[in-house]
């Protein structure tokens, strides 16, 4: 089971064999990773109230908690958990979908507002 779990971990940390685009592959950590990365306003609300959650609903402690979901699946990983690929799905996956459909919608605003300006006045 070690040996497993030591296969997983690579793969999670160093596995390239996702892809946003053809022929560009990401890791499956870099999805929690690249939201930890951004600035708090272009975080998605979803994300924030995860963290404000976890920061016990203290504001100055957010950044503590930034990368709560590399550092759970990597947990469930090394520890050869039974949740560890599921964690991947509910936690990185899902957050960084829901990142995605945030983006869109946000786009989606601006090209409206740049193409009625009088609707927003």
């Amino acid at each position: 089971a070690a040996g497993r779990s030591e296969a997983g971990l690579s793969l999670y940390l160093n596995g390239l064999n996702s892809e946003t685009r053809p022929g560009i592959k990401f890791t499956l950590r870099s999805l929690s990773q690249n939201l930890a990365d951004l600035l708090p306003s272009a975080r998605t609300p979803s994300y924030l109230f995860h963290l404000f959650g976890l920061a016990d609903r203290d504001t100055t402690k957010l950044g503590d908690h930034l990368l709560y979901a590399d550092n759970f699946v990597q947990s469930s990983l090394s520890s050869g958990s039974a949740l560890a690929t599921d964690s991947i799905v509910a936690l990185n996956m899902w957050m960084y979908a829901t990142h995605l459909l945030y983006n869109g919608i946000e786009t989606c605003r601006k090209l409206t507002v740049a193409n009625n300006p009088s609707v927003f006045d």
